[in-house]
């Protein structure tokens, strides 16, 4: 039967030790990774939503201005001037006037 030094089981412990570090630093890769990814799926979809509550927000509010028109265009020629924040001017659904 051989026998082994000191010296090389000191460099099997720090073979095993070595592996060790960097199968655990290519772990803490991986998860770093996949959390990114969960990161940018939840931000894509949240943009998604936004754009669509938007692009909902702007076809209500052209469906509302297109029956204001529609209102305005059937109601007697008797309008009232509503004053807008500009000074000498009042404005309708027609236009301004100085």
């Amino acid at each position: 039967m051989s026998r082994k030094s000191p010296n090389d089981r000191g460099a099997a412990l720090v073979t095993v030790l070595t592996m060790v570090s960097i199968m655990s630093a290519l772990a803490i890769v991986a998860v770093d990774a996949a959390n990114m990814s969960i990161r940018r799926t939840a931000n894509q979809t949240s943009m998604e939503q936004t754009r669509w509550y938007l692009m909902g927000a702007e076809a209500y509010a052209n469906a509302q201005l297109g029956e204001l028109a529609r209102r305005a265009e059937t109601r007697p020629a008797k309008r009232r001037q509503t004053p807008a924040p500009m000074r000498g001017r009042s404005c309708n659904l027609r236009g301004c006037s100085i």
